[in-house]
């Protein structure tokens, strides 16, 4: 089915449950963040030597990729029934194409399984030369 995201919205958060669907950009873009750990010394009171240095660990949203029409995403969850990796945001009006767990799955078999096939018939071509 379609969806329609306004520009700022979330499409999935990082974290929730990553068990319901698969998406592919039809029109707009979207950006995925991933929360990363930054640890940086605080200066106030350091030493020569750093010993009074102090350790500050902080938590930031980081741009990690542009998806644009043509480009799906959603797929590790799915596959390894896992939370969602990262947050992906609409940064424009933007379309997507929602494919369910069931159906993507059974798409992704089908692909390997054809993709199986062609693997098994070009290696019996070549025992056979």
């Amino acid at each position: 089915s379609k969806v329609e995201v306004d520009k700022g919205q979330d499409v999935f958060t990082e974290g929730d449950s990553g068990d319901d669907a698969y998406f592919v950009v039809v029109k707009g873009k979207v950006e995925v963040f991933m929360t990363v750990e930054h640890e940086e010394k605080n200066k106030k009171g350091e030493s020569d030597d750093g010993s009074d240095a102090e350790v500050v660990t902080t938590l930031e949203e980081t741009k990690v990729a542009s998806l644009r029409s043509g480009v799906g995403f959603g797929d590790l969850a799915l596959r390894f029934d896992a939370p969602r990796m990262a947050t992906v945001r609409a940064m424009h009006k933007t379309t997507l194409l929602r494919l369910e767990r069931d159906d993507y799955l059974r798409a992704f078999r089908e692909e390997r399984d054809a993709m199986d096939a062609v693997g098994l018939k070009k290696l019996s071509e070549e025992l056979c030369e």
